[in-house]
């Protein structure tokens, strides 16, 4: 829930905090097994996850489209409004750590176009991005309405991919 955090839980919680029966904890869900066994004992009965469950005997669906988007401090040096294929290459990177990373299907787009990513730093959560991108040079790919949501507390510009993304 990392990258769905500042999206969805300031509204869901405004909704529901008048109830007053409704809690939420969030937890790292790593772990299938648990999360399954959790659901079928009634201990929790929903999750919103950042990427699509594959536990067996649960209804799973996206929440709705990711539309990945770079994200650059405002002011980068290097950066005049549009990231063109080589400058993306060239730029230094934030990434996400690949078990999580491995849910996006950049990697695949990248390989096919024969691009590279100059990742220079690798982080495990998406919290990470924004303060590193708004202080550095570096740049990073995250979901539009994640980047949107950051730009609100951090100096950060949001620009398109050099490159087509299938969904």
């Amino acid at each position: 829930l990392d990258l769905l955090e500042p999206i969805i839980m300031p509204a869901l919680m405004r909704d529901v905090q008048a109830s007053g029966n409704i809690s939420f904890e969030i937890v790292p869900a790593a772990d299938n097994k648990m999360l399954k066994q959790k659901l079928n004992d009634g201990s929790i009965e929903l999750i919103v996850a950042d990427y699509q469950s594959h536990i067996n005997d649960t209804a799973s669906e996206p929440l709705g489209p990711v539309e990945p988007v770079i994200i650059a401090r405002k002011g980068h040096p290097k950066i005049n409004g549009e990231i063109t294929k080589e400058l993306f290459s060239e730029l230094g990177h934030v990434a996400i750590y690949s078990d999580v990373w491995g849910r996006a299907r950049i990697v695949e787009v990248l390989e096919r176009l024969n691009m590279r990513r100059n990742i220079v730093y690798t982080v495990t959560r998406f919290w990470s991005f924004p303060n590193i991108v708004a202080t550095t040079d570096l740049i990073a790919i995250v979901p539009a309405k994640f980047a949107k949501a950051m730009e609100e507390f951090y100096p950060l510009q949001t620009l398109p991919l050099p490159f087509t993304v299938p969904d």
